[in-house]
C-alpha cells in the first residue's frame, strides 16, 4: 500500500508520471526490442524518501508504418484514494523518430509531443502552453524529455553531424468523455483531457487538480483582459452570476470550497473587482477567516451569526427562537421574518475578510452575493480595498 505521512490513505499517480512510465516501455520496445512487464521512473519530487516510482505494463506493441517503427504502451492511471475522474484510464503513449544527419549545429536531441485520441488542444491564451499546443503541461514534457535525452545522448554526440528528433503522441482512453466532468471546456482546452502533474503523485482529497484549475483559469481570464471576475462555490451560484452580470464562462471561476487558494493566487494578478457568490452558510464561514469552506474543514460559527443580529438589532438579547436555530439559514430565516438584513450583514462581513486578504493586490472592490438553496439572493455587501 503507497501511504502519505500518517494516513491509511493510498496516494496515486498524476497522467504526466503514467505517461512517463508508458513513454518509457515504448522506447525499450522500440530501441531494444524488450517487452516491459514493469518500469521505473524518476518523480519530479521525491514522496518522502522514494525517488522513484514502478509502474505495470498493461500492453504494449509495434506498429510498422511505410519504413518507420512505431512503439505503444500503455499504462492504467491510478489515483489511488483520491476520487479522480481519471482513475482507472488508460494512458497509451506511442514513439518513433526520425534521424536527420544535415544537422550540423545545435540541438542534436530535439522531443516533439502530439495529443493523440482523448488529449485535448489549447485553444485560449493564459495556459503555460501556446494556443495550437496539445494540453501536455511542462512538467510532465519535462520528464520525458530528460529520459529521452538521457538514453540517446551518449550515442549522438558520437554521430557528429545530425539529430534525434522523438515524436511523442499520447493518448486517454476515453479521455473526450471525461474531459467533460473537468473545467477543460472552460479553460480553453478543447477535445480532451489535459496531462498533469507537479509532483507525479495525486495526494488523495488535496483536490489539487481543482486548486491547480482554479490557477489555470484566473490566469485565462487575465488572458483576456478580464479586470471584473466572479467566483462561485457551486453550479446554482454560477448560474446567479451569469444571469446578474451576463459574465463570459471564462470569467467566472469555479473556487468551489478553495476561496484561500483561489484568493492567495488572485494576489498577484492585474484584477480589479471580484464579485463572489455563494451560499449564506458558506458565506458566514468565510466572514469569520475560514479558507476552506468545506463542511469536514470548517464550521459555521452559530455565536457569530447571533452577535450580528444583536448588532443589527441594537438589543442584547435576540430571543429563544433565534438561540435555538440550528442552521445557518434557520437562523437567517428567523432574522428574515423580522425585517433583520442578516444576509446584507454576512456578505458585507466576508467582503470585508476578503478585502484584507487582497490589501496587497491591485483589487480595488469585493463584492459578494449570498443565496439560499434555491439560488434567491438573501444578501449583498460591497467592500474597498
Amino acid at each position: 500500500m503507497r501511504t502519505l505521512g500518517n494516513t491509511s490513505l493510498r496516494h496515486g499517480w498524476t497522467t504526466g508520471s503514467c505517461a512517463t512510465a508508458a513513454l518509457q516501455a515504448s522506447y525499450r520496445l522500440l530501441m531494444e526490442d524488450e517487452a516491459c512487464r514493469t518500469t521505473r521512473i524518476l518523480l519530479p519530487r521525491p514522496v518522502h524518501d522514494d525517488k522513484e516510482a514502478t509502474f505495470a505494463i498493461e500492453s504494449s506493441g509495434i506498429d510498422v508504418k511505410g519504413n518507420k517503427r512505431e512503439a505503444w504502451a500503455c499504462v492504467m492511471k491510478d489515483s489511488g484514494d483520491d476520487p479522480d475522474v481519471t482513475h482507472g484510464a488508460l494512458v497509451k503513449v506511442s514513439l518513433t523518430y526520425d534521424w536527420d544527419d544535415t544537422m550540423m549545429d545545435g540541438d542534436n536531441c530535439r522531443v516533439l509531443f502530439h495529443g493523440g485520441e482523448g488529449v485535448g488542444m489549447v485553444t485560449k491564451a493564459g495556459l503555460p502552453l501556446a494556443v495550437g499546443e496539445a494540453a501536455i503541461n511542462p512538467v510532465p514534457r519535462a520528464m520525458m524529455t530528460s529520459f529521452l535525452r538521457a538514453q540517446r545522448g551518449g550515442e549522438a554526440q558520437r554521430m557528429k553531424g545530425g539529430r534525434w528528433t522523438w515524436h511523442v503522441t499520447i493518448h486517454v482512453e476515453d479521455g473526450a468523455r471525461l474531459a467533460q466532468k473537468t473545467w477543460n471546456g472552460r479553460l480553453g482546452i478543447e477535445g480532451g483531457l489535459s496531462i498533469l502533474g507537479t509532483r507525479g503523485i495525486v495526494v488523495p482529497y488535496s483536490c489539487s487538480a481543482w486548486i491547480h484549475a482554479i490557477h489555470r483559469g484566473i490566469d485565462v481570464a487575465v488572458a483576456q483582459n478580464y479586470h471584473h471576475i466572479a467566483a462561485a462555490t457551486g453550479r446554482t451560484s454560477e448560474s446567479v452570476l451569469r444571469e446578474r452580470y451576463h459574465f463570459p464562462m471564462d470569467a467566472i471561476i469555479d473556487m468551489g470550497d478553495f476561496v484561500g487558494g483561489m484568493v492567495n493566487y488572485m494576489r498577484g494578478k492585474p484584477i480589479r473587482k471580484l464579485t463572489l457568490c455563494g451560499g449564506f452558510g458558506k458565506l458566514s464561514k468565510l466572514a469569520v477567516g475560514a479558507r476552506d469552506l468545506h463542511v469536514r474543514r470548517s464550521r459555521v460559527d452559530m455565536d457569530f451569526l447571533r452577535q450580528c443580529m444583536r448588532e443589527i438589532k441594537g438589543e442584547r438579547d435576540i430571543g429563544s427562537r433565534h438561540r435555538e436555530a440550528s442552521s445557518a439559514l434557520a437562523l437567517w430565516e428567523e432574522a428574515h421574518a423580522q425585517g433583520v438584513a442578516l444576509g446584507d450583514r454576512v456578505a458585507w462581513e466576508a467582503a470585508r475578510m476578503l478585502s484584507l486578504w487582497l490589501k496587497e493586490s491591485a483589487m480595488r472592490e469585493v463584492h459578494v452575493m449570498a443565496i439560499d438553496r434555491l439560488g434567491s439572493v438573501i444578501g449583498e455587501g460591497v467592500y474597498g480595498v
